[in-house]
């Protein structure tokens, strides 16, 4: 039997390349993702990623913009996208690049109004090889981000089309550009007035968060200050509970003063009475539903609320549904309200179902 002195050394050196291997392990990154989405009045163009240029060829440098034009044709160029600030040195790299030469129908070339960060862009030849553009000097691997506006602009102006484009070479994990064109316009507010019952007449909120990263939304559930519009038989204390897409409660809240009183009033969406319910989260791409209900199976006249209040993140308030008690007088149906950013464009998905009261 060895000696407990000839282990010590041994484990040790185990040890030491078993932590050499787990700190050589890194998550896989996705490559680099553009995302362009309607912002209000502005469609932006946000970008992040590491890029991997093994197999490809750099050519000579030039200076570029950044810009947008979704059809090739042979005589006015590729279809291209660029992000990042204006007159940027960039290299471009050519070599066996796969991917969509067409994502939209514009064959025009559309400057953005303004960009920064890191100038980043690939350009789908039609009748010679894709190029992918990144800084003079870049590092292959280093993680890039970067942003574009075009202000005054629609993806109607810009001949876009929603959808996601890749763009491949070689195998590895960051060896791909994807460009993500969210559904527009984006719903930021949408309501829902109804008699909110007990049961299944309660009254529920349906919307869908889509994009690649989260969304900050303020959900409110209203009953007492509805008699400042002159509403009668309100909900004298509402009470709120959020549902993700897997049937999981993630946020229950009764008073809104109770939990999140400083970053609710920091988004000016306070309810006015400290009766009334409300949350502020952060929302990953998902389904979710939010049920107004009555504190100890109250009933009464509600509205639910849900905002989205971040803008220029690469995700998006796609759809809103509701459904609600239908009553009588003031309670025969649910008033439903929204406003979408992008107006003069068609809203993605808008559903409402009622429940009618069964007949004596």
């Amino acid at each position: 039997m060895k000696p407990l002195k000839f282990f010590k050394p041994t484990l040790a050196t185990t040890l030491a390349i078993v932590v050499a291997w787990l700190l050589s392990v890194r998550p896989a990154q996705a490559g680099y993702t553009v995302t362009l989405q309607q912002v209000g009045p502005d469609v932006v163009a946000t970008g992040s990623g590491a890029i991997d240029l093994h197999g490809l060829t750099v050519s000579r440098s030039f200076f570029q913009d950044p810009g947008i034009k979704p059809f090739g044709h042979i005589l006015v160029g590729p279809a291209s996208i660029a992000t990042g600030p204006t007159s940027s040195s960039v290299h471009p790299y050519f070599g066996a690049i796969t991917g969509p030469r067409i994502f939209g129908s514009s064959a025009n070339f559309t400057l953005a109004s303004s960009g920064s960060g890191d100038m980043v862009g690939i350009s789908a030849e039609l009748a010679f090889q894709t190029f992918l553009s990144v800084p003079t000097g870049y590092h292959s691997g280093s993680f890039l981000s970067d942003s574009a506006t075009y202000s005054g602009q629609s993806f109607a102006t810009l001949g876009v089309t929603p959808g996601t484009y890749v763009w491949k070479w070689g195998t590895g994990a960051n060896q791909n550009f994807t460009l993500q064109i969210l559904p527009g316009p984006n719903i930021t507010n949408f309501s829902a007035r109804a008699s909110v019952q007990t049961g299944p007449g309660v009254t529920i909120a349906g919307f869908i968060v889509t994009g690649a990263t989260s969304k900050q939304v303020v959900v409110r559930g209203l009953g007492p200050s509805l008699t400042q519009s002159g509403v009668s038989g309100v909900l004298a204390d509402p009470t709120l509970q959020l549902i993700d897409g897997s049937g999981k409660t993630i946020f229950i809240n009764d008073n809104w003063k109770d939990l999140q009183q400083t970053g609710i009033q920091a988004t000016g969406l306070a309810p006015p009475n400290d009766a009334e319910s409300a949350m502020r989260i952060a929302l990953q791409p998902g389904n979710y539903t939010a049920i107004l209900a009555g504190k100890n199976g109250a009933t009464g006249v509600g509205l639910v609320e849900v905002y989205d209040i971040e803008t220029g993140v690469a995700a998006a308030l796609t759809n809103a549904s509701t459904r609600g008690f239908v009553g009588t007088d003031e309670n025969a149906t649910a008033v439903l309200k929204w406003w979408c950013a992008g107006l003069g464009q068609p809203l993605r998905n808008l559903a409402f179902q009622a429940l009618w009261p069964t007949p004596n």
